[in-house]
Order: structure tokens, then sequence, then C-alpha cells
């Protein structure tokens, strides 16, 4: 087999873009030195015996660019460019404005020695420079400017995950050799956004976008979302993110809802509400607003201990930040499901005053925080329950009367109240206690009502410190365990018949 053939053979294409890549892996065991020697050997000569250990070293991926046009018959022309000074670091290139045969790298030195090629190499070696240009990945949220012939080092076992009008999420592998931040030699679980770039308005949001993704990066927060990298280009631009494999807290209610509701989980609940209290807190300081908190957009990653971290993501209402749109598993989601979180307040004419809009984000983290204590108490079921409880379409947590004003919805007034009278909650404990701080000062019609997230993060760490120095303040022992409420149970009215409730009403 010769050379190449087998360069060919290696050659991977990005599913994503259609475009052609050579992994790094593959460079490295292709054009060695021995592989060098012998192409030379066959088409000069003479040989320097250091020279084949040099263009190892310097110009591996120009070699394999010429493999690759089948440019071995014109070794003397490698030759020509290496002599005069043409190595790896300088590429891509492009042509010279004032003149087509001279190539130029990005930092503007010019190579004559294409003047001898003639156009159709010329053309052939700026399309193939691109295989070999694939970009390595860090965890450094870098800024990349990706031409539209180059790759990006995906794998091809890939399926969308979520998407908007002017996006779409799949999750994606990447390649081992084209990422730092992993075990070496492991391909990359990620989740990759890709955005349409080709009108003003859409590259506009895109760079909007990407200064808040790196003002976000920048505060390195435990609980808040960080990318991997940003690539700029045309028609599409894509942000990589680390995969979140436990899905979203939505996921997390349903997937571990047979888990025993004991001290170390109400314990890890409890930090993680404080977590991610925290972030908004973060969030806030930067004077930037989420603008759609719920379930779906709050993610469960893995840290360095094996431990279950949740992380506030998606934040792409706010004018201020637009982080991982749609970075759920379930791309059929409707509006409705993020209107059940907005706060009362939402269509008011003076919702734009920035601190009001802050307060949007402690509504929904009050919400979030009942339908977390219900789950805790009980199970998902309940939570759905719940919700169908609520007026469709929109399942919010406020009701409008019949003279338009806003009050907390009746349902969520009797959920609070049958939480609070569980046996496990009454009696002085943390989740009444959590239960206290959603009804008196989360769950607030007016704004200005409402905690600031420092006075909510602060109200939180005294509950989780008052749980560390005494377990048993999480939530009280009781055996058997209560039957389910009726508010989180099902009901469906039925014709002459009055209401009747469907759901399970055993014990946990």
């Amino acid at each position: 087999m010769s050379l190449f053939e087998k360069v060919k053979d290696r050659v991977l294409e990005c599913p994503l873009r259609g475009k052609k890549f050579l992994p790094l892996d593959a460079l490295d065991e292709m054009i060695t030195t021995e592989a060098v020697k012998a192409n030379l050997r066959k088409r000069t000569r003479w040989l320097n015996s250091g020279l084949p250990g040099k263009i190892v070293q310097q110009t591996r991926k120009i070699f394999a660019i010429l493999v690759l046009m089948k440019e071995s018959p014109f070794i003397n022309d490698f030759l020509a460019l290496f002599e005069e000074g043409l190595r790896d670091e300088h590429l891509p290139l492009k042509t010279r404005k004032e003149d087509d045969s001279v190539l130029v790298s990005e930092s503007g030195r010019e190579f004559h020695s294409f003047r001898h090629w003639n156009p159709f190499k010329v053309n052939a070696f700026l399309e193939k420079q691109w295989i070999v240009q694939a970009p390595v990945f860090d965890l450094e949220g870098n800024h990349i400017v990706l031409d539209p012939e180059c790759a990006l080092p995906l794998l091809e076992n890939f399926k969308q995950i979520g998407g908007g009008q002017a996006s779409a999420v799949y999750k994606a592998v990447l390649h081992k050799n084209h990422q730092r931040f992993a075990t070496q030699g492991t391909e990359v679980p990620v989740a990759v956004k890709m955005l349409n770039c080709l009108g003003e308005k859409e590259v506009e949001s895109f760079n909007q976008e990407r200064d808040n993704l790196e003002r976000v990066q920048k505060l390195h927060h435990e609980h808040l979302i960080k990318h991997i990298t940003i690539c700029q280009g045309k028609p599409h631009s894509f942000v990589l993110f680390p995969l979140a494999e436990g899905g979203a807290l939505s996921d997390f209610w349903k997937n571990e809802d047979s888990r025993p509701r004991n001290t170390e989980l109400f314990s890890w609940s409890f930090r993680q509400m404080l977590g991610l209290s925290s972030a908004l807190q973060a969030l806030h300081e930067l004077n930037c607003r989420h603008g759609d908190l719920k379930p779906d957009n709050i993610l469960n990653f893995k840290n360095g201990h094996g431990e279950d971290v949740l992380v506030v993501a998606d934040l792409g209402v706010s004018k201020i930040h637009a982080v991982a749109t749609d970075l759920r598993k379930d791309p059929t989601r409707t509006t409705a499901t993020t209107r059940a979180y907005e706060s009362p307040e939402v269509f008011e004419s003076d919702s734009e005053d920035l601190p009001r809009r802050r307060r949007f984000d402690i509504w929904s983290i009050g919400c979030i925080f009942l339908e977390f204590s219900i789950w805790l108490l009980y199970d998902n079921k309940a939570i759905s329950c719940f919700e169908r409880n609520r007026e469709a379409p929109d399942h919010s947590f406020y009701k409008r009367t019949e003279g338009g004003r806003a009050i907390v919805h009746p349902k969520v007034s009797e959920a609070m109240e049958a939480v609070r009278e569980d046996p496990r909650c009454k009696g002085g404990t943390a989740l009444e206690d959590l239960i206290n701080l959603i009804d008196k000062h989360l769950l607030q019609i007016k704004a200005e009502s409402r905690y600031s997230a420092q006075q909510l993060h602060d109200r939180l760490q005294a509950i989780v410190q008052g749980a560390a120095d005494d377990p048993s303040y999480l939530f009280r022992q009781v055996d058997p365990h209560p039957t389910t409420p009726v508010v989180f149970q099902r009901s469906e009215s039925l014709s002459g018949q009055g209401t009747r409730i469907i759901g399970d009403t055993s014990a946990l």
C-alpha cells in the first residue's frame, strides 16, 4: 500500500460540516522519518541524512498535504518550499491579493516558490491544507475563527438533542487527539451548539452570545456552565460545551426517583440549591440575569470526585447573555414549558428595569426549589401532577384574576401548605425553613418584595450550615411515610360526577 493510500485511509469526515480531517495521531503514525526517507529516496539521488528528521519535526503537515495531492513526483517542489522557510506553523496559507501565484501566511510572510506551480496545483494545495488543520481544544474557552473549509474534529456518532429557530444542539464525540483536557487518548463526549450566522442579525446575536459566554467563563463558578471553545464561521458558528451525561435536573428527578429519601440525599439537595443560588448571585453581580431558569436548564455534571453537581446553563433569553440555548435533551419542548417558570411581571411595560429583571430569576428559582422539595418528599409523579393541576397551557405558578391582577396560583399555595403539614417537614426542619423562604421571600407577586440573590444565598447558607452542624435538622424521620397530598395527585373533572383523583396515593 502506498503512503498516499495509507494516509487517505485515515482521513475522517466531520459529521456537522461535511469537511475532512486527518487526526493528529494518524499524522504522527503515517508521516514518520522512515516514510519521509523512503519517499525522498525515490525522487532524488542525494539526501542529507538529517533532512527527513527535520521534515518530520517542522513540516510534517506540509508533507502530508503533498502526499494527499499525490505530489510525490514533485518532491523537489517540496524541497524548494522547505529551503524557502515554509513550516507547519505558517499554515494555513492564502493567495496574495496582488499576485495569486504567491501564497502568504496569516502573519504576512510570503512564499514565492509557488510561482513555479501551475494554478491547479496551487488550488489543490490550498484545498488539501485544511485536512491537517482541525483544531485542538482545551478548557480555556478560546475563540477560534473557523474557515468554511476547516473541519471540527468530531466523530460520526452524534445526534441532535435540542434546538431552536436559529440554532441546533448535538451530542457528539470529540476526537481523542484533538483535546487537552481529558485523559490522554480518551474520546470526549461534548454538546455542540450550531448557530446560523448568515444574516446580519444572526451574526450580531452570535457576537452577543460570544461576548457573554466569555464574561461568564471568567467567573470560574462551579455551578455555572463553562464552554470548551467558540468557533466562529459561516454559514454556521459553533459553541462546544462539556456534555452533561446526567442530563438536566428534570432528568435527575425522573432517573433517581427510586433513591432512598435519606439524610445523604437531603443534604446533597440542599447543598446544590445553595450552589445554584450562589451561581445566580454571581450572575447578578455581573449585571446579568438568566431569564429562563427552569429544571431543563439546570444540568447535572460529575465533578472530579464523581459527585453530582448541578450547573446553571441555557442563559439564552437575557439581553446580557445567551449561553447554551436549548442544551436540553428534548427538542420538542415548547414555549409553554418556559412560561411555567416566568414571573408575573414579565409582560409589564417597565420590565426592562434592571433590578426588576434580576428579580425575575428569584421567582423562577423559587418555583424550581418548590418542585425540588416536592420531589424530595414524594416523587417525580407528584411534580407532574402538580403541573397538570395548574391551568394549561402555561401551567404558571401564578394566575390572573378577572380584573387582571396577578396572584400566586391557589394550587401553589395549597402545595406549600401541604408540604408544611407533612410530618417530615413540620417542627423546625430545614425543609420547613426552605418552604417558608420560598413562600415569604421568593414567590412574591411584587418583584421588590422578593429577596435579592445575595439574600437568598445568605439564608440558604445558614440553613445548610445548620444541617451540617445537626443532620437531624434536615427533615424528620417518619414511619410509615404519609400518603401523597391531593394537590400532588392528578385530578380530572368527569361530567356529572364531580372531580375524581387519579394517581398513586400509596406511601413512598
